[in-house]
């Protein structure tokens, strides 16, 4: 993505050749709000990068769509670059892009408040699970298992915190392009990291387990291979700043609520009383942690209120995401093979996969799920019918081979003429479709999930539209992004009773947007 948006930038004229693809210089500071590793992807992504734009480009528009626009010119056809902002120098595209905000309906009887918070017992129970769920507002240790290695004595002695690869990133000796960085004026060593090639550092060998055991707090589990659980505080195996997460809003509703739900007849009903959870925060860990840490902080007042004995909530972030892999934890138990990274494949279908097909990162996926489907498929590829191949053990042992057979086939045809004639032959496929494929689908057009709302800057913008259809209640369109400063006439008149005059005279000073 680096590649992709310094080449626009740099034929746009926003970047100067000595500064072009420099090598360890840290000329364009890259920084991305969204991982591309991990399997996590975004619709939309903030790169902060250093450039030489014209200060004029944001005079009459602050989102510099001009620019944009032509920046987008020189973009692949499924990226597009929808706005230029004039950031500090400071500033951490990541860093400034993490914010997460999870709600949970909690059910209104487990804190005895179904008939409403009226009465004063009501109130002085949610008032104290509102004051716990507070408790756990603030900056608290997300440690990331997967780059132990660089905790390590050997990662450390070969951390050289002036050494940068060709990005200006940190690096470690002998790392592949790696050069000494010149660039005095960060002496900021160490705060950008949380990026590739810490994930790379982190790939290197673990310490042997052997050596250096003698002291080692005590633990279970294979050290060799990094992973083990610690009876015991490990004093050598440190956090630091940036492994912190912070949660910024823990709170319930002050009341209850109902939802009305309407059934398929007409007919109306409400919900089950609940309580709104809110949390805010910036670990995407708190999806399971809302619900966990309600749950556990309902679990402790009920014990204190039975027993008078107070409670200490901790919660791991990482264990917390443990419910989510349980098949992989069972499959583990019962086979006693760990599990391994499938990718696209299926541990009981072949093939299954994502095939290359005719263009510029075109692809088609395939599912194979039974024998009668493999039969539709070789017929539909026009293949001799291959005995060997007939039961799916017989397809997953050779699964390499057929995978490469399968992408030679598709990658001479277009995605979508493919998709279709197989799907006509009753295999299971569909073209990988990137947001310009989505805009122009014939079935999501057809369903009218998309809506073209009017911004004043931008011109006509496609949305995603609301999924849910009623037969009788009609779904509203959202409205464009405001402006910069769109809203503060009103907010101003409405909240500090500003008259029209006042409005006016601080837009002649230039005290308003």
């Amino acid at each position: 993505m680096d590649d992709v948006v310094e080449d626009a930038v740099f034929s746009w004229g926003g970047i100067l050749l000595p500064n072009y693809r420099s090598r360890g210089l840290q000329r364009l500071k890259w920084s991305r709000s969204s991982r591309t590793d991990k399997g996590v992807s975004s619709l939309c992504t903030v790169v902060s990068l250093r450039a030489e734009i014209d200060p004029t480009a944001w005079d009459d528009d602050v989102e510099a769509r001009a620019a944009a626009r032509e920046i987008s010119q020189f973009l692949p056809d499924d990226v597009e670059c929808f706005a230029v902002y004039n950031t500090p120098k400071s500033f951490q595209a990541r860093r400034e892009c993490i914010m997460r905000t999870y709600e949970y309906l909690l059910p209104a009887r487990v804190l005895g408040a179904e008939r409403g918070v009226s009465d004063a017992n009501a109130r002085a129970r949610l008032a104290t699970f509102s004051a716990a769920l507070g408790a756990f507002v603030g900056a608290h240790p997300f440690h990331n298992y997967t780059r132990r290695s660089q905790y390590t004595r050997e990662a450390k002695s070969n951390f050289g915190p002036k050494l940068r690869d060709a990005r200006g990133k940190l690096a470690w000796r002998g790392q592949e392009g790696a050069t000494m960085d010149d660039a005095s004026e960060d002496d900021r060593a160490g705060e950008d990291d949380e990026d590739e090639e810490e994930e790379r550092m982190a790939s290197r060998t673990v310490r042997d387990a052997t050596a250096d055991d003698d002291g080692f707090p005590r633990h279970i589990g294979d050290r060799s291979r990094g992973t083990y659980w610690l009876f015991e505080t490990d004093h050598d195996d440190k956090i630091g700043p940036s492994h912190f997460r912070k949660i910024h809003d823990f709170v319930a509703g002050a009341d209850v609520e109902r939802m009305e739900i309407v059934s398929e007849d007409g007919s109306t009903s409400l919900s089950e009383p609940f309580i709104r959870v809110s949390v805010r925060g910036e670990s995407f860990m708190l999806y399971p942690i809302r619900k966990m840490l309600a749950t556990a902080v309902l679990a402790a007042l009920d014990h204190r209120q039975r027993t008078g004995e107070g409670q200490f909530v901790e919660l791991s972030q990482a264990e917390a995401a443990v419910y989510l892999l349980g098949e992989q934890y069972l499959a583990a138990i019962e086979s006693g093979i760990d599990p391994v990274n499938l990718g696209n494949r299926h541990p009981s279908q072949a093939p299954h996969g994502v095939y290359p097909a005719d263009g510029d990162d075109a692809w088609i996926a395939i599912a194979i799920p039974d024998d009668d489907a493999w039969r539709r498929l070789e017929a539909a590829c026009g293949w001799e019918t291959d005995p060997s191949l007939a039961t799916t053990q017989a397809r997953l042992a050779r699964v390499d081979e057929i995978d490469e057979r399968l992408a030679a086939w598709t990658r001479d045809r277009d995605k979508n003429a493919a998709a279709a004639d197989l799907q006509q032959a009753g295999v299971s496929a569909m073209p990988v479709m990137g947001p310009l494929d989505h805009l122009a689908d014939p079935h999501l057009l057809s369903r009218a999930a998309f809506d073209e709302i009017e911004h004043p800057v931008g011109g006509t913008e496609h949305h995603i539209a609301n999924p849910t259809r009623f037969s009788r209640t009609p779904t509203r369109t959202a409205g464009p992004a405001p402006c910069l400063g769109a809203d503060t006439p009103r907010i101003l008149a409405e909240w500090l009773g500003l008259d029209d005059a006042e409005l006016d005279r601080l837009a002649e000073t230039g005290a308003l947007t």
